[in-house]
């Protein structure tokens, strides 16, 4: 049975968990929205109120701390990036302290977030901020030294320059993919 007013519904749980946004309280978070659904938007109430809050180091620390075996790392990255994509279209400045918390230290978790919300970004034609979360990306996927996700980087990068109409760097990304 689904609640008939799903956001609201959201809201009041996640008042409900306002006081837990430590990075434990929110991998809980994402653990419990793998088995009910209206916990996601709860998970992204308390996201977008961190960022709002300039207290976006807890989202990264959170990111960070979610290995791959975490039953809610899927829905924690989906969640995240949804977040970012949201924050790059109407509040430019916590995206970029967002960006800048996501950047040390670097890792796995944070560059599949930033390409999940740069995708996002581009399909919204948001392209100048979906090329800011890729250079964070790319970066943070030199220092970790893996090459699968450099690749798919520059591979993203490539399409966000072709979406702009520029053609000849989106080859040389797509080149060095």
């Amino acid at each position: 049975m689904r609640f008939a007013f799903d956001q609201l519904f959201e809201y009041l749980l996640a008042a409900r968990h306002e006081r837990d946004h430590s990075p434990e309280g929110i991998l809980d978070l994402a653990q419990r929205a793998t088995e009910f659904r209206s916990y996601r938007g709860v998970l992204g109430f308390v996201l977008q109120e961190l960022a709002r809050s300039d207290r976006g180091a807890m989202i990264a620390d959170a990111l960070d701390r979610c290995g791959n075996a975490h039953a809610g790392r899927e829905v924690l990255v989906d969640v995240a990036a949804a977040v970012l994509a949201r924050l790059a279209r109407s509040h430019a400045r916590q995206y970029d302290r967002v960006l800048g918390t996501l950047a040390d230290p670097p890792s796995e978790r944070d560059v599949e977030v930033l390409c999940r919300a740069a995708a996002r970004m581009t399909s919204e034609r948001q392209h100048e901020r979906a090329e800011k979360a890729l250079t964070v990306a790319g970066l943070e996927s030199s220092a970790l030294r893996r090459t699968d996700l450099q690749a798919e980087v520059a591979q993203l990068y490539g399409i966000v320059l072709s979406a702009c109409d520029r053609n000849p760097e989106a080859v040389e990304a797509l080149r060095n993919a």
